[in-house]
């Protein structure tokens, strides 16, 4: 049973680790190239600004198309990825337990991609910004943003504990989040914190429609990132010799109800599971740690 307790981990935090890993990688890979190019040349390479993050020059931005989903996974600074990728696991988490994997990877790129369009928005027709000249948007912040205001927007009054503070709602944890944002506008960074304000958005609109008439408005999205998945995992088929093989089929018969469960988690999240189901799973868990 060691293959199904790994494979639980997995399923339930299977795209959020994907996400984080993803953010990581590209940090180190990133940081190290720039580091030896500062050594073997005295100056900072502007090679991944140029192809990585969303520019604000409208101009750029179409002639890099791709940047619109690059920039929400590029970090250059330690605590800026760190603390980043703390809050994406800390909501990825919540998130994940209601709506399962598929979801995660779809509200992530949709709120990146409301957030890149939200910071052209702003860059291009507020008078604030007219001398501001070209600037770049990085990070995960405004996708981090949208898991943070789906999950808030569908269940406002789900509790989470937070140290020193005790149990506090998601609505108004979201709500400080978003404060936060705001007050810190004219204090620099203006095009990061209305990005910011883009992924809350499309994750507060489609938290409030699910939970309001369970209509998925980025279900086109998630049928798109479901059609294009082409990498399959496949189990190797491994020979078990058991001492009483009266026990084989009833443990076969245990392994394929328990990944039916898992893969419907996977797909639909925690909640889809029945009672009965439910019941089902915790045996299993306490099968597992026995």
């Amino acid at each position: 049973m060691h293959y199904n307790r790994l494979r639980l981990s997995l399923t339930k935090d299977g795209a959020l680790a994907g996400l984080i890993y993803i953010n990581i990688a590209v940090f180190i890979f990133v940081g190290v190239y720039n580091a030896i190019f500062y050594l073997a040349t005295d100056h900072t390479p502007l090679f991944f600004d140029k192809m990585l993050a969303l520019s604000s020059d409208p101009t750029t931005a179409v002639k890099h198309p791709w940047t619109i989903i690059t920039y929400m996974f590029y970090h250059l600074d330690f605590l800026h990825a760190l603390f980043n990728l703390l809050v994406l696991y800390w909501f990825g988490v919540i998130f994940v337990d209601f709506f399962g994997n598929l979801k995660l990877t779809t509200m992530y790129i949709a709120g990146g991609i409301s957030g890149g369009l939200f910071f052209l928005f702003a860059y291009n027709s507020l008078p604030v910004f007219y001398d501001e000249g070209t600037s770049i948007l990085l990070g995960a912040s405004a996708a981090i943003m949208a898991i943070t205001f789906g999950s808030a927007s569908f269940s406002p009054n789900h509790k989470i504990w937070l140290m020193f503070i005790g149990d506090v709602r998601l609505k108004y944890l979201a709500f400080a989040y978003l404060i936060i944002d705001l007050i810190q506008i004219p204090f620099g960074n203006a095009g990061g914190h209305i990005a910011h304000l883009g992924g809350a958005f499309v994750g507060a609109l489609w938290g409030y429609t699910y939970r309001k008439n369970g209509k998925n408005i980025l279900g086109w999205l998630e049928s798109l990132l479901n059609s294009i998945k082409k990498i399959s995992f496949k189990r190797k088929t491994l020979k078990v010799a058991y001492k009483n093989p009266q026990m084989q089929p009833h443990k076969r018969q245990n392994n394929k109800e328990l990944d039916e469960l898992l893969d419907k988690i996977s797909q639909k999240g925690l909640d889809s599971l029945t009672e009965a189901e439910k019941q089902k799973l915790f045996k299993y868990k306490n099968d597992l740690n026995s």
